[in-house]
């Protein structure tokens, strides 16, 4: 985002999509919104590893879609449940030691 913004010479990246491996914390979504970002695709949703991994979610019982379209530049969540049990594999193993 950092070298796309120097190209562009502007402190935002405004209209961008970001894509991540698991679905983004609350600070994640509003520093995105924040920079102007309008969408982010993610493939592994932070419930399947909450009581494994208890702070990858301040709240997860939250509906997320109220929070979004509150937000000042309202961002869409998208689950790409296509690639969900692929990611959740490779995730899995790189966390190993947390996921005991």
């Amino acid at each position: 985002m950092q070298e796309s913004c120097n190209i562009k010479n502007s402190a935002f990246n405004t209209g961008l999509t970001i894509v991540t491996v698991t679905e983004p914390c609350l600070m994640c979504i509003s520093a995105c919104s924040w920079a102007g970002l309008k969408e982010i695709y993610y493939m592994i949703p932070v419930k399947k590893y909450i009581d494994k991994i208890p702070w990858v979610s301040e709240a997860p019982n939250l509906d997320k879609d109220i929070v979004l379209s509150s937000l000042i530049n309202p961002i869409k969540l998208t689950h790409l449940k296509e690639y969900e049990n692929d990611f959740s594999k490779l995730f899995e193993e790189e966390m190993k030691e947390l996921l005991r």
